[in-house]
């Protein structure tokens, strides 16, 4: 029936892993942090196979966000978006089919747990930065558990530039 050429399945999760699991990411021994907006919190894998549409084997490093899912699967089905609606996420479709596509910039967390005694947060990130909506910023490929805060005042011209853009993010999407 080439039910895998017809068939898109996609693999991932909501959050990361429970504490007491150690995964070893790019070399490093790290403990899971399911229920924080750390990178072990919420880092996730993208799984997604579709025989004769993905190219096998290749591993993409864009930035996606959950809200990117729906214009995705829009595309990929042919379907309208609703008419009139705001949809924040971008088709990542081009990049499951190992084209460049339009890869975000920066992306962004609303986090608000209510199962636990957890606190509110926000946050936008890109590639290498985060920026909490209450201006702490960390370098969380460096430190993925964030814990050094970079000091404002001590930012190089580069780090500089990433916290503005992500603080316009943040401003746009209060």
């Amino acid at each position: 029936l080439k039910l895998s050429e017809k068939t898109l399945v996609v693999f991932t999760g909501d959050n990361g892993t429970f504490p007491a699991l150690r995964s070893t990411i790019k070399g490093r021994e790290m403990n899971g942090d399911k229920g924080r907006p750390t990178d072990a919190g919420t880092h996730v894998p993208l799984i997604a196979q579709w025989t004769s549409h993905i190219p096998a084997g290749k591993v993409n490093q864009d930035l996606i966000d959950f809200t990117d899912f729906l214009p995705t699967l829009a595309e990929i089905t042919g379907a309208r978006l609703p008419a009139g609606a705001t949809v924040d996420g971008r088709s990542f479709a081009p990049q499951l089919r190992g084209q460049k596509g339009k890869p975000r910039e920066w992306i962004f967390c609303h986090y608000d747990p209510r199962w636990a005694n957890f606190t509110f947060t926000r946050y936008a990130q890109d590639k290498q930065y985060k920026l909490y909506h209450d201006g702490v910023l960390y370098d969380y490929r460096q430190d993925p558990l964030e814990k050094n805060p970079l000091v404002q005042t001590s930012l190089t011209p580069a780090q500089e530039q990433s916290r503005q853009k992500l603080q316009k993010a943040l401003d746009t999407l209060k």
